[in-house]
């Protein structure tokens, strides 16, 4: 029994400056000064529980929007929990709790001010905050790996886009909390000493605010498969990836349009599509690593299904119907060197 205990310091500093040619209104200034302290108490030969509390001085500054000086000026103190316990030498409980956060400032929310001859609007003045608990069950032999866990995530002053008010979108905060249940399962096998195989399963169940909040509509269902191989400086991947179908009409993509008559609607549910992605590496001295390999291996792209492009239900053009992937098959290779 003893406990162990690290300490840290750190400073962050971020600027971002549009390319030439915007018109500024992206323009930002983001610092976070902070303390990390954590401490990990072995309490028995088969239980651990880590502690850890973190405090931020957090400022963000919207330069381009010419308004108060930091938008975003918050002191934050969250906890962090995680308790590990030994059932036996195959089986492993893992439970964990705690806060996150994070100021709204990446180039997602604030793509609409790089293409809008206008500039987005700020109407932030929150951080955005987590509440997250989650339990993992994991169980290893010298050839099976399978963990299952479960997680809750509720998230308060959750960043959006707001173009309802105007030809001009604005990034707000919304005030009330939403929330996020995940649940995912992942099993491994060593089928030779080279080859392994890996599937999963992933769930997810937003709640109806935050599909509503959202501008791409999220992935609720997710499998995959996968192979390693590993032999004689020989390194192979192969991985399928399966999305389940989902209803858009939920995240707001319902009085969407083909044509400017708003004769032809859009599809409000989606369908399921495979993706594959594959790489293949050599070994070709102890420094020298020759590789190549392909993502979407079959060029599945919603384009081919339906475009990306829409009329509203004002005859207002916009290019957010995304449901599937925007881009075909990649192809790349390169040499890595180690020195």
């Amino acid at each position: 029994m003893g406990w162990t205990s690290r300490q840290k310091i750190w400073t962050e500093h971020l600027r971002f400056k549009p390319s030439e040619g915007s018109n500024g209104e992206d323009d930002f200034k983001y610092r976070s000064y902070g303390l990390y302290l954590q401490d990990t108490w072995t309490i028995s030969d088969k239980a651990e529980l880590s502690l850890a509390l973190r405090g931020s001085k957090v400022t963000t500054d919207f330069t381009g929007q010419f308004l108060k000086k930091n938008e975003i000026d918050e002191w934050i103190v969250v906890p962090r929990m995680h308790f590990r316990y030994d059932h036996n030498e195959h089986l492993v409980s893992r439970f964990s709790a705690g806060q996150g956060y994070r100021s709204p400032l990446t180039f997602f929310e604030s793509e609409h001010g790089i293409i809008g001859p206008d500039g987005f609007a700020i109407e932030v003045d929150k951080i955005e905050k987590s509440n997250n608990i989650s339990y993992a069950l994991s169980y290893d032999t010298e050839k099976m790996s399978v963990t299952g866990s479960l997680s809750y995530t509720d998230v308060k002053n959750l960043a959006y886009i707001d173009d309802d008010d105007g030809d001009r979108p604005t990034l707000k905060n919304y005030h009330d909390r939403t929330a996020v249940i995940n649940a995912d399962i992942t099993a491994s096998y060593q089928l030779t000493p080279a080859l392994n195989i890996t599937t999963g399963f992933e769930y997810y169940n937003y709640d109806t605010d935050y599909k509503d909040l959202l501008a791409i509509a999220a992935v609720e269902k997710q499998a995959r498969i996968a192979l390693d191989y590993k032999q004689n400086g020989w390194e192979g991947f192969i991985q399928g990836t399966w999305t389940a179908s989902r209803n858009l009409a939920p995240y707001g993509y319902n009085d969407r349009y083909n044509d400017e008559d708003l004769k032809i609607p859009k599809k409000t549910k989606a369908p399921s599509f495979a993706v594959v992605d594959a790489k293949l590496s050599k070994d070709i001295t102890k420094n020298l690593t020759f590789y190549v390999g392909v993502k979407n291996l079959f060029d599945y792209v919603q384009a081919d299904k339906e475009s990306p492009l829409f009329y509203d239900a004002d005859d207002e053009y916009d290019v957010g119907h995304i449901w599937g992937p925007l881009r075909g098959r990649m192809s790349y290779a390169g040499i890595r060197a180690k020195f």
